[in-house]
């Protein structure tokens, strides 16, 4: 979550941005390594996990991203981590476990959703100095790709990404199944044009069908490779191809994925694409999420859910 604008609009009507350090909390550890810093609350042996965990984070950012020499951060990025999420809500944190602020990387200590979220918000981070006009990257792709690198694990001093299993599939992977059984996914034609505010009207299922289709594009045929830190797969260029089309400040994101779905140099036919990937996404071993599922009347006949 990115609370940059809402700064902005803060500034626009002459009030103070929000400041999550205003509280002056009673900081236990600070320190640093070699791409963060971090000002901590919560117990130095998880400080210390968050700051070699984003180390890591920072050089696959790097190597996916590969940034010009000139948009390379000149200094350490901050990090704020409390000891829970009472404390983190109480010094002004929105959403359930973090967000980045255009300034700092803010979360607390969970056990299962820490470093995750840490990862994914440092994705916005760093592609923040990355693409130029940030808030012009559409949420699919900025929101999607993010969780690509929030789904990993750590081996042997190396991240790998876009893995099957994990906090992020657990969480994602029902709510995209249970779309997809129902027909009640975004097309993908549509969700490559979705804005910021529609993608955030139906922000459940998106966060879900984002994270899986830039998976898809980053892995398919396979649901991973778990020899590779970066995955290869068949449509991995064109996400490639995305990413660079954006940084050109000029170019829409319409132009950008005109440029870039493209398979030997021939536009990709999204309803194909579309099924490729309906039929990939049904082989995680997650199962739907049963809380939507039609239920049966007394003559054994399907129902359709209540509409919400």
């Amino acid at each position: 979550m990115r609370l940059v604008l809402r700064a902005a609009f803060l500034a626009l009507l002459g009030l103070p941005a929000l400041s999550l350090s205003a509280q002056d909390p009673k900081w236990v550890f600070t320190g640093e390594s070699k791409h963060y810093t971090i000002q901590s609350t919560s117990e130095k042996k998880h400080a210390e996990q968050v700051l070699a965990y984003m180390d890591l984070c920072f050089e696959t950012y790097a190597r996916f991203l590969n940034p010009a020499a000139d948009r390379m951060p000149k200094k350490k990025f901050n990090l704020i981590l409390y000891t829970g999420v009472d404390e983190y809500k109480k010094n002004g944190g929105p959403g359930r476990y973090g967000h980045y602020d255009g300034k700092n990387l803010v979360g607390y200590y969970h056990e299962n959703q820490m470093l995750p979220t840490f990862s994914h918000e440092g994705m916005h981070q760093f592609t923040d100095i990355c693409i130029p006009n940030f808030g012009r990257v559409p949420s699919w792709y900025s929101e999607g790709i993010a969780e690509c690198i929030a789904n990993n694990e750590v081996r042997s001093g190396k991240l790998y990404i876009c893995l099957q299993k994990g906090p992020v599939p657990e969480i994602r992977v029902p709510v995209l199944k249970r779309a997809l059984l129902d027909n009640k996914h975004i097309p993908l034609k549509d969700l490559l044009n979705y804005d910021k505010r529609k993608f955030q009207e139906n922000h459940k299922l998106l966060y879900a069908e984002s994270w899986a289709f830039c998976t898809f594009l980053l892995t398919a045929p396979k649901l991973e490779d778990r020899d590779k830190q970066l995955p290869d797969g068949k449509y991995k260029a064109v996400l490639v191809k995305f990413h660079n089309s954006l940084l050109d400040p000029k170019m829409t994101p319409a132009e950008a994925a005109t440029v870039a779905f493209k398979v030997n140099n021939k536009p990709i036919d999204l309803d194909a694409l579309e099924k490729e990937f309906r039929e990939w996404a049904m082989k995680f071993p997650y199962e739907p999420d049963p809380s939507e599922e039609p239920k049966k009347d007394e003559g054994g006949e399907k129902k359709d859910p209540p509409k919400k």
